[in-house]
């Protein structure tokens, strides 16, 4: 369990469903473009090929299971993959 999770109650043995999976790439394609990973519901939609409804469930799913914190109305944060490795 990576610190991070283990702080913020993150539910590790979530399994994220395909759409989940295409919103999680879609941030972390823009923390690795821009070094941050905040994200609006628009922003996805104009990077995965998914439905309105469809990006609002999978960020409703991960908001839930504690991998992604929604900031503002329309502004979501990837907190951690706990899938991933922490650097050390």
């Amino acid at each position: 369990m990576s610190a991070i999770a283990a702080d913020m109650g993150m539910n590790e043995s979530h399994e994220p469903g395909d759409a989940e999976e295409r919103v999680l790439a879609a941030f972390k394609k823009e923390r690795e473009e821009t070094n941050q990973s905040r994200m609006s519901p628009q922003m996805i939609r104009d990077r995965v090929d998914d439905s309105k409804q469809t990006i609002n469930y999978a960020l409703s799913q991960l908001t839930a299971a504690g991998w992604v914190e929604k900031k503002s109305r329309s502004v979501y944060e990837l907190v951690d993959d706990p899938r991933e490795e922490a650097d050390p």
